[in-house]
């Protein structure tokens, strides 16, 4: 298991503070092998990985000249250029993905697709603790050949 009763961090915002689960990780541009290390917090509500703009130009990626993509989110539509990248965290490391780099996002989110997918996630709220373990991923047929015959 690659995270074992990780601690969340207790983070201020606008209501107080609050703990959250966020993981350190490094993002790697496999291009340049540029790399940086960042707190990022999982998401399960976002469909994939997301950094802030201000990170392209860290790992030696131009902004801009990424593919360009309409994303949604709670605060409405956002446009996000598209970089290879990889995620690194202690015995883990993605393949190289594609992840959303967007203007107005200061925090790093993990989301499901290119990230939380691979491993099972535990999450304790009382005791403010969650642990990643990995999973072995199952595709969709397999799980609707068990499905009772309309």
């Amino acid at each position: 298991m690659p995270v074992r009763n990780e601690r969340f961090r207790r983070v201020s915002g606008d209501y107080g503070s609050i703990a959250r689960p966020y993981l350190r990780v490094r993002y790697i541009n496999p291009h340049t092998d540029k790399n940086l290390q960042a707190w990022a917090l999982i998401d399960t509500g976002a469909d994939d990985c997301v950094l802030p703009a201000s990170f392209a130009g860290l790992l030696g990626h131009n902004l801009i000249a990424g593919n360009q993509v309409n994303i949604g989110g709670v605060h409405g539509h956002d446009i996000a250029y598209q970089h290879t990248t990889i995620i690194e965290i202690p015995g883990f490391a993605t393949e190289e993905t594609l992840i959303s780099f967007i203007e107005n996002l200061r925090t790093p989110l993990l989301g499901v697709r290119s990230f939380l997918s691979h491993f099972k996630l535990s999450i304790d709220y009382p005791n403010e603790l969650f642990s990643l373990e990995f999973t072995e991923k199952k595709s969709t047929a397999e799980y609707v050949d068990h499905w009772p015959k309309p």
